[in-house]
Formats: C-alpha cells, sequence, structure tokens
C-alpha cells in the first residue's frame, strides 16, 4: 500500500519525543506507528491516531486508536463522501420514515 503521507525528520522526531518516546516505547513500535500513520493518513500531532502500551497478563501490549475527528477529517477529503450519519434522538410515539434507496430516515 501507498503512504498517504511522508513526515519530515523533524515531524518523526517530533512523534517521539511526544506521543512514543516516553514510558519505555521502542524504537521498533515507534516506525510501526509512523508507518501506520503514513499509511493511513494519520496524523498524531493532529490528534487523529493515539499510541497506547499497557500490561497485560500475557505481557505488554501495543494498540493504535484512531480518534473520531480524525477519521471524518479524512473521509471528508473523499468526494464520495456524503456526511456524518443522522444522530437524531427518536423517542417512543415518534413516526419514521425508511427509505433505504435513497439512504434516508425522515423523522417527525
Amino acid at each position: 500500500m501507498e503512504k498517504a503521507l511522508d513526515f519530515s525528520w523533524e515531524q518523526k522526531s517530533l512523534i517521539w519525543s511526544r506521543f512514543v518516546g516516553p514510558n519505555g516505547r521502542t524504537q521498533e513500535e515507534a516506525r510501526h506507528f509512523v508507518e501506520v500513520c503514513e499509511t493511513f493518513e494519520l496524523n498524531p500531532i493532529l490528534d487523529d491516531i493515539v499510541f497506547q502500551k499497557y500490561e497485560t497478563r500475557q505481557g505488554a501490549r501495543t494498540n493504535f486508536i484512531t480518534i473520531g475527528d480524525g477519521l471524518l477529517r479524512i473521509a471528508a477529503q473523499d468526494p464520495n463522501y456524503v456526511g456524518a450519519p443522522c444522530a437524531a434522538e427518536v423517542r417512543e410515539g415518534d413516526e419514521l420514515e425508511l427509505i433505504p434507496s435513497e439512504g434516508n430516515v425522515r423523522h417527525s
């Protein structure tokens, strides 16, 4: 897969010092994190993605957690993106009309 981002050396250094290096994370984990970020256009400097490392009974575990705002920022760049799903509150007694062919729900 082609990289969507290419961090400069200064950006990689900032990512290491602020988001990866503290708390005993390794350079290998940092390279993996940066590779994932560059491939999927997730920028930890913009809080698109978070590096998380924690201990379990089976040993250390590493996760990269994408943040919803980062995913929305990337989705909005796609010309086919139609916006976030409607999150209108539905209550007992409300009337809904589902129109699957349009991807719409009418709420009254």
